[in-house]
């Protein structure tokens, strides 16, 4: 009876433990106030747009560009502070500001891609 006491207990420490898990972010490379999935990898790219100054592609399988982005991660860059100008977004393309910086985040299957447009 003991033992079955302490298996219950046990089995409920896991489940809360794997409840609570938080997923972790590092900051991005466009802006240190952005964050990104620490198993995200930052790939080469290059932008054409005039409009940006910065521009980053991230790797990461969560990432689906009919489905974007779990609502986890986006959690994450509203807690940070960013909002998200919804009247702005065009299918995969979400936008975000903050303190004047806008982020153009545009998710691809396997990977998205974050831009920080020019200040005017």
């Amino acid at each position: 009876m003991k033992n079955r006491y302490l298996y219950v207990a046990l089995l409920t420490l896991f489940l809360l433990g794997a409840c609570s898990h938080q997923s972790s972010y590092k900051p991005s490379s466009i802006n240190a106030d952005f964050p990104v999935p620490e198993n995200a990898r930052l790939q080469d790219g290059e932008a054409k747009n005039p409009k940006i100054e910065k521009y980053s592609a991230y790797k990461w399988t969560k990432s689906n560009e009919v489905q974007g982005i779990p609502e986890v991660y986006l959690n994450e860059i509203e807690r940070n502070g960013w909002k998200e100008r919804k009247e702005e977004q065009m299918g995969a393309l979400r936008v975000f500001e903050k303190n004047g910086n806008i982020i153009w985040l545009i998710t691809h299957d396997d990977f998205f891609t974050l831009s920080q447009l020019k200040t005017e």
